[in-house]
């Protein structure tokens, strides 16, 4: 994780630091009593056939207790759609609040406390309330501990309300990627509800679904959140998941059970016509691996270019083909492509010791942020720029190694926190920017500038835009005179923003196409200057304001 990092404006990256784990306690599924059904036994002795059902009575019982409690801890399919399972160390599932999910920062202990005071008192929830204020003190922008605290709120006021599904990764080595997904999701749900921006009273609820670091966890949740649909009619839909991969795990599934998901971020171009259901506020690949394009032949002026991708990652995959299509099409230009594997430091080194004997101008790095690092860590002294998408926006997943020349590094992102200043909008900019100051630094105990607190990143944005952009869909369903819209009725609905429903988004405008992308965005250009400070380009692809 970078350590000092300087952002925008010249203010130090201080990104949340995890502690060391705290021990929790156990976490389990709820699940139904196991019933076997018992057999009729010969009545050739009343007292031993007595006895000897007494008997066949206290094995059952046994029985039946060991069943359940394995069945409690492994999440049989039967049991409740919100629950959660220990997968490889990681609590995979849906919480309510009654299970801490982020359990690595400092109020890590309160929330698994007030987890179990929720599960044991359902009727009593002034202890759990009373911990989760101690957790948010201690941590005040733990979205987590917030959310929790605002979905009481929502079923004791005991007015109608409607359910959202965030999905995400709240445990593993892309925990940081979930705190700002529910840091957005959390905005959003806070501002609809304090504004009763719902018609009917509607409030909002949300609960949180993690899929932890392995994509292949996804279908278990997104079968779920199936069986969330299936008890709860206040359920609408899903907000997420932020990445191209676990996406595509969980269209098919939610898909045949008519669920629309809108993903904040997920990019990949195989996305664009996968499912009636899939939406998404993000551009698709094609969009900014033009403009990346583009910006590396104009203003670069780069000629030969290396361009490293992951053959076996959508997302890294689509970006690197729409950027080579468009450079390719300038004449003169040369790509060199280098092939490696996310996540393996080995495939990564060895690719630039190979590019680097071919006198390349640039190299464009189609990846994530913990791996172009490694690309960043292995440059020789010089100016060779290094160049990618939005996914290298992610501003915790540095390596302190790749700081010495962090300031090569310039990527195509969907929103920045000064873009409405940068572009002279100041004076239109959204409440969103208050409204994420007050929730995360309430007692102004964090300096302006500080990621997490008082300043909102790309995927928190981008969180947020999602979180309304569902949510106005289902008030539009509200409108036509429903009392519980069906997720249906909500995909029908997401159709229709465009033309006189278009949202101005926090990153842009929001216009929704028949293929559920979206239309015309906005995509930024974002470079480092030597002092490590990350600026925006004063211009931009696509359409800003509504």
């Amino acid at each position: 994780m970078a350590q000092n990092v300087r952002v925008g404006g010249g203010v130090p990256l201080t990104p949340v630091q995890p502690l060391s784990p705290l021990p929790s306690m156990p976490i389990s599924s709820p699940g139904y009593p196991y019933q076997p059904q018992q057999q009729p036994q010969p009545r050739k002795k009343r007292r031993g056939g007595l006895i000897l059902l007494i008997l066949l009575l206290v094995i059952v019982l046994v029985a039946g207790g060991a069943f359940g409690v394995s069945y409690f801890l492994t999440g049989n399919k039967a049991s409740s759609p919100i629950s959660v399972t220990m997968i490889k160390g990681e609590p995979i599932g849906i919480s309510d609040g009654t299970i801490a999910l982020d359990t690595t920062l400092e109020d890590g202990s309160l929330k698994t406390q007030a987890a179990q005071q929720l599960k044991q008192n359902p009727n009593n929830i002034n202890a759990a309330i009373s911990l989760l204020n101690e957790a948010t003190n201690k941590n005040s922008n733990d979205a987590e501990a917030l959310i929790y605290k605002e979905d009481i709120h929502v079923i004791q006021s005991g007015s109608p309300y409607v359910t959202l599904v965030v999905a995400t990764m709240i445990s593993g080595d892309q925990v940081r990627v979930g705190r700002d997904d529910l840091q957005g999701a959390y905005v959003a749900q806070k501002e609809f509800n304090d504004g009763a921006k719902l018609r009917n009273g509607t409030l909002v609820r949300l609960l949180i679904a993690n899929t932890g670091s392995q994509t292949d966890t996804v279908p278990t949740v997104a079968h779920q959140i199936v069986q969330l649909q299936q008890s709860d009619p206040t359920f609408a839909g899903v907000m997420g998941w932020p990445y191209s991969g676990r996406t595509q795990a969980a269209i098919q599934i939610l898909s045949q059970n008519h669920i629309p998901i809108l993903s904040q971020t997920a990019s990949s171009d195989d996305l664009t016509n996968a499912s009636p259901y899939f939406f998404r506020v993000a551009p698709p690949n094609k969009q900014q691996g033009i403009q990346g394009a583009k910006y590396a032949e104009q203003t670069l002026h780069a000629k030969t270019i290396g361009l490293f991708y992951d053959p076996q990652d959508s997302y890294s995959q689509s970006l690197a083909q729409d950027f080579r299509q468009q450079y390719e099409g300038v004449d003169k230009n040369k790509v060199y492509t280098e092939q490696y594997t996310i996540g393996k430091a080995g495939t990564i080194a060895s690719a630039v010791h190979d590019v680097l004997n071919k006198n390349i101008d640039l190299i464009y790095f189609s990846g994530y942020a913990t791996d172009v690092s490694t690309v960043l860590s292995n440059l020789p002294p010089g100016n060779l720029p290094v160049m990618g998408g939005d996914a290298l926006y992610e501003l915790g997943g540095y390596q302190s190694s790749a700081l010495g020349n962090f300031s090569r590094l310039r990527f195509t992102s969907f929103s920045y926190p000064d873009e409405w200043d940068v572009l002279k909008y100041s004076a239109q900019k959204p409440a969103f920017f208050n409204e994420y100051s007050a929730a995360f630094n309430p007692d102004e105990q964090h300096p302006g500038g500080s990621y997490g607190f008082t300043r909102a990143d790309n995927d928190v944005i981008l969180s947020y835009d999602a979180t309304v952009t569902l949510l106005t869909a289902y008030d539009i369903a509200l409108n036509t005179g429903k009392q519980n819209p069906t997720p249906e009725e909500v995909r029908q609905a997401l159709l229709k923003i465009n033309g006189d429903n278009t949202i101005q988004g926090v990153s842009g405008q929001i216009s929704i196409g028949a293929n559920g992308d979206p239309i015309n965005k906005a995509i930024l250009i974002l470079y480092v200057d030597q002092m490590g400070r990350i600026h925006m380009e004063p211009t931009y692809l696509g359409r800003f304001l509504k």
